[in-house]
């Protein structure tokens, strides 16, 4: 039914989705590959978009890897998610940033943050 006539053949797939999510939870991937992002931004304010995906490609241009959250979620769910994929930087664009031109950036590692301007984002990235 499956294949061709004169051919037998046996075989199983587990799925490299399901492969991905066993080697994650019994932590079986190298602490290297878990840090290629520097700064995640966070998903909070629609009419941040636009700015947020100026400031990625800024970023990348300056060969900092950089992400946008896509899902609309929770904070607390969005920053979890950096915390798990040991993400050193999180990036909030929120009214008064947009306002003021500055982004919120909470260093994961220590629970500091502080508001700088891209370019004191990129220093930061970079060092």
């Amino acid at each position: 039914l499956f294949g061709l006539k004169g051919i037998s053949g046996v075989g199983i797939s587990f799925g490299v989705d399901r492969i991905y999510d066993v080697l994650d939870e019994l932590a079986l991937f190298p602490d290297t590959l878990r840090t290629t992002t520097q700064i995640i931004f966070l998903n909070l304010d629609p009419a941040a978009m636009d700015v947020v995906f100026g400031y990625i490609r800024q970023l990348r241009k300056s060969n900092i890897p950089a992400e946008f959250y896509m899902d609309k979620a929770k904070m607390d769910k969005q920053m979890k998610y950096a915390d798990k994929r040991n993400i050193p930087f999180v990036a909030i664009i929120g009214e008064s940033e947009l306002q003021s031109h500055t982004i919120t950036v909470k260093n994961m590692e220590n629970g500091t943050q502080e508001q700088m301007n891209i370019s004191g984002l990129i220093a930061l990235c970079s060092a």
